[in-house]
């Protein structure tokens, strides 16, 4: 449904966001690409140039992805069954002792 006041069409109302991404996203391009091309970077001053760089590599550089080469990692239960306790004995000697936790039914 079109409606039309006076010769002012607002038809654009009724358009879905996808819709209304495909005519507006060109243009915003097309506004970026300009103001870009535009900047006089040596009228810029330092802080300008950081936030700039801090900006323009959000969009250039890909993000992290976490990735792992160690082949001796090994899964670990969530819920520990063994603890271990680590103490000092007489002669300032560090031990341990594997002990299993007490199971609540």
């Amino acid at each position: 449904m079109v409606s039309i006041i006076g010769r002012l069409d607002i038809s654009f109302i009724k358009i879905k966001k996808p819709q209304a991404l495909q005519y507006t996203l060109p243009k915003l391009k097309q506004k970026v690409d300009y103001v870009i091309d535009n900047i006089d970077i040596s009228e810029l001053d330092d802080n300008q140039k950081i936030k700039l760089l801090q900006i323009g590599i959000q969009y250039i550089v890909p993000r992290l992805k976490h990735t792992s080469n160690d082949d001796n990692w090994i899964e670990q239960p969530i819920f520990p069954t063994h603890v271990d306790i680590i103490t000092r004995d007489d002669n300032d000697e560090w031990a341990h002792d594997v002990r299993p936790l007490k199971q609540v039914n």
